[in-house]
């Protein structure tokens, strides 16, 4: 058995590897690690504390010399949708949108419907809200984004 261990590949540590982080901050790290230049998103209940996160990680960056992440903020989710559609076709590169879950997702759909090809899902993420009216929200499906393509709409 440890011959098996020795052939596999080893992976460099990660500078935040034994820090507590919430789900926030790990989304924030994830992004940023994949190389995630601009956010797009429209805010609401549920998705706070990830554009806290957001906010926490450009001021560490400007302090410590790196790139910050923006969060651009529209009007609507649809306009965070199509900005982000705009920015993917114009630069080449992937595009972030985020939105609260239940309609906050919903409307994302008409700018990732416009998208082509359609991405195969959208998700929401849901955070707890204890002793909260917000309690019962209802989560959106994941795939209610699937069928929405630009052949279906067309043809």
């Amino acid at each position: 058995m440890k011959d098996n261990l020795a052939a596999r590949p080893s992976h460099a540590v990660h500078t935040l590897a034994g820090q507590q982080l919430s789900g926030a901050e790990i989304i924030v790290q994830v992004l940023a690690d994949e190389g995630v230049e601009t956010v797009f998103g429209y805010s609401g209940g549920a998705i706070l504390p990830t554009y806290d996160a957001i906010f926490v990680y450009n001021q560490e960056a400007a302090r410590d010399g790196r790139r910050p992440m923006p969060l651009i903020v529209p009007a609507n989710e649809q306009g965070a949708a199509f900005m982000a559609y705009g920015y993917a076709r114009a630069l080449n590169r992937p595009a972030v949108v985020t939105a609260t879950e239940g309609p906050g997702v919903t409307n994302l759909l008409t700018g990732i419907g416009a998208a082509c090809p359609p991405p195969e899902r959208s998700t929401s993420i849901r955070e707890p809200f204890s002793g909260n009216w917000m309690r019962g929200v209802r989560s959106l499906p994941v795939r209610i984004s699937s069928p929405t393509g630009r052949k279906r709409l067309s043809g």
